[in-house]
């Protein structure tokens, strides 16, 4: 049994996250570049940079993501080889997902993507005969792997398999290994936290005779030899840096100096990090690798021994992907489901979700869930949540002179951030019709504490204030209706005097129905995550629906999706229209390119399908449809059954006890269609 298992995987995956907004505003920087501006990196420089520090970066967005091969297989350690494949044409969208998009051979990722589409399997599709040997060593594999490490604590073997399968997807030789020992190194850390004795062990994993084990002893014996790791760096960057070994960003030079910041490090997460964002090169993708193995050494208690790398993030993450569930999520959300996974891999029994599933329930320390202040003199603090809480911690939120002005705490729902390189498709985290449900306890008899949701346009949908009871304890229940999209949810805290004062939130849970309705004319496509050729705003001459919107997609598996997958049984009403199109129709249940239920329409005939890395046909009719006939359109899926009419027309049924939760919207191959009135309601139900 691993001692803390969640939270030490909460804490390398915190490790991680630091490490990439710590590297992300200078990556490619030389070191004497990094060093003339800034001396060395001690602290984030976003600002320096004018840059963001919560970004999209595909360090991130990959390790998480490709992870969840383990657990859409439902065989997890035993995932075969190709699945690690299906699972990126299932999760990425070209140009705009998880990857850098910088073209075939150029991009290592972006070559192995269009070798999958070809048809290739993996690991076929990564293979340096297929690739050729530059472009498979190239760093990506080793940035994606943490995840296959933290899924197998304390048993590297099975580490360095599933990284191996992981990683083959797109790299081989010696970005393999440098992926295997990156994945041995977190295993190991869950149990050994001795920084020399891990990369003793680790890099026993790969053949001995391959260039990343010979950079292992060679770094190694340098620093030991040289008590200035800028000496090391020089030996590096002449006998493995970027002129030997070349491409867009070889994996050698990087992996290299990552040794050289854990062997000069010793256990220290701040100078770990401040040593492999000095030396430069691919500083988040270091960065990243350094901090999560770093973070487990060091323990959650002492990332912020030195600096506090945790308050300016808050936990916040971004995960563009196919499938919009986890587009704004947060470290311990992640944490808590690679964890999940981790349970299935390693035979450990199931644990409850904390505080009966509630979204935001703080049950880590320190943990945040992407609450952060928007006004002055206000504080988000994870703290000992006081007695008769469900559970061991809960958000303080701190305030003063709220007489004056009101103070607030948000935390993101959407998000428009993309840090540069990187799209941030995403459906939003919450929808008309959900019921926010909070508990806690207000110090102070003269607060008035209120949730709000923030619109686009800056105002303001507000719940009734908090009714304390006894001790303070209130226990708030608000179904908000709206239309159109809201980007954070906040708590407002007004007084009547100018005292500090504080409220303790035990847990914020999201319940009851998902409402959307695009009334004709309408063209708000922002709760919609999509990878159609074009959207068309613009009506066809004579339409017969005035406000008709309109999807072209010039070639297979286009989809315009909103939702995520806490939808459960659900209710759709469209009113549909096909101009022409090889296939078109509306999906449901959807999570991701090649997971979804489609009521879809070819030229022939009307099918209820199932695709699941493959479609499978469950009901079937007659039909043919007419080119610009407005249909109206009412499906219903709700336990096992899908029921579908076409004008008030009950016309196809059938079951499916595979697929029960996921987003909703539209489906189209080769063709034009368009919708006018959409309207879905979805039970929200765990996943």
């Amino acid at each position: 049994m691993i001692h803390n298992y969640e939270k030490q995987v909460y804490t390398a995956v915190l490790g991680k996250v630091i490490g990439v907004y710590l590297g992300r505003p200078f990556e490619g920087w030389t070191k004497q570049r990094i060093q003339e501006k800034w001396g060395a990196i001690t602290r984030y420089v976003h600002e320096d940079c004018n840059k963001p520090l919560i970004v999209t970066d595909d360090d991130i967005s990959g390790t998480l993501t490709f992870i969840r091969a383990l657990a859409d297989s439902g065989l997890y350690e035993k995932t075969p080889d190709d699945f690690f494949g299906k699972t990126w044409l299932n999760y990425l969208i070209p140009d705009k997902t998880i990857l850098w998009w910088g073209h075939m051979c150029h991009s290592t990722e972006h070559t192995a993507y269009i070798r999958l589409k070809q048809g290739y399997q993996s690991p076929e599709s990564g293979s340096m005969k297929l690739n050729g040997k530059e472009v498979s060593e190239q760093i990506g594999a080793q940035i994606f792997i943490d995840a296959f490490g933290m899924v197998a604590p304390g048993q590297p073997e099975l580490a360095v398999e599933l990284a191996g399968k992981a990683a083959r997807v797109s790299h081989d030789g010696e970005a393999v290994y440098a992926a295997q020992v990156v994945a041995a190194m977190v295993s190991i850390a869950f149990v050994e936290k001795d920084i020399h004795r891990i990369l003793d062990q680790a890099v026993a994993f790969i053949p001995p005779d391959s260039v990343i084990a010979q950079v292992h002893r060679d770094v190694r014996n340098w620093a030991e030899q040289y008590p200035d790791w800028n000496d090391t760096y020089d030996k590096i960057s002449e006998k493995y840096g970027y002129v030997p070994f070349s491409g867009n960003c070889h994996v050698v030079p990087n992996h290299a100096i990552m040794v050289m910041a854990w062997a000069y490090g010793n256990n220290d997460f701040y100078k770990s990090l401040s040593i492999i964002n000095t030396a430069g090169w691919d500083t988040d993708c270091n960065s990243a690798n350094v901090g999560s193995v770093c973070a487990l050494c060091a323990g959650l208690e002492h990332l912020c021994d030195t600096y506090d790398f945790r308050s300016p993030v808050a936990d916040r993450l971004v995960i563009p992907t196919a499938d919009g569930t986890y587009s704004v999520s947060d470290v311990l959300e992640q944490a808590l489901y690679v964890a999940k996974i981790g349970r299935h891999v390693m035979g450990m029994p199931e644990i409850p979700a904390p505080k009966n599933g509630a979204k935001y329930h703080f049950e880590m320390p320190g943990s945040l869930h992407g609450f952060l202040p928007v006004t002055e003199k206000t504080c988000a603090v994870n703290t000992n949540a006081p007695e008769g809480f469900n559970g061991e911690y809960c958000l303080e939120f701190r305030f003063e002179n709220a007489k004056d002005s009101p103070c607030r705490i948000e935390t993101p729902l959407v998000t428009t951030e993309t840090g540069g390189g990187y799209a941030a498709p995403y459906t939003p985290s919450v929808y008309s019709g959900n019921t926010f449900h909070m508990k806690g306890r207000l110090n102070g008899n003269n607060t008035s504490l209120k949730m709000y949701l923030l619109k686009t346009d800056g105002g303001r949908i507000y719940s009734d204030p908090a009714a304390a009871g006894v001790d303070g304890i209130f226990d708030l229940r608000w179904t908000p209706e709206f239309m159109g999209n809201v980007i954070a949810l906040g708590l407002e805290a007004t007084s009547a005097d100018s005292q500090p004062e504080k409220a303790f939130i035990d847990f914020i849970r999201i319940t009851g129905v998902s409402k959307l309705i695009f009334d004709n004319g309408d063209t708000d496509f922002s709760p919609w995550l999509y990878s159609m050729t074009e959207k068309r705003i613009a009506p066809f001459t004579n339409d017969p629906v005035p406000g008709m919107r309109y999807f072209l997609h010039n070639e297979e598996a286009g989809v315009a999706v909103t939702g995520n997958r806490s939808w459960g049984d659900t209710r759709i009403s469209v009113q549909f229209k096909i101009h022409s199109a090889d296939r078109a129709g509306i999906l449901l249940h959807y999570q991701g390119l090649k997971r979804w239920i489609g009521v879809i329409f070819s030229r022939q005939d009307l099918r209820i399908i199932r695709n699941l890395y493959g479609e499978e046909t469950l009901a079937q009719t007659n039909f043919i449809y007419q080119e610009n006939r407005v249909m109206q359109l009412d499906i219903c899926s709700c336990g096992s059954r899908i029921d579908v009419s076409i004008d008030g027309k009950n016309v196809l049924s059938a079951s499916d006890d595979q697929l029960k939760s996921g987003g909703a919207g539209m489906y189209l191959d080769y063709g034009c269609a368009g919708f006018g009135r959409f309207a879905i309601e979805a039970d929200i139900t765990e996943f």
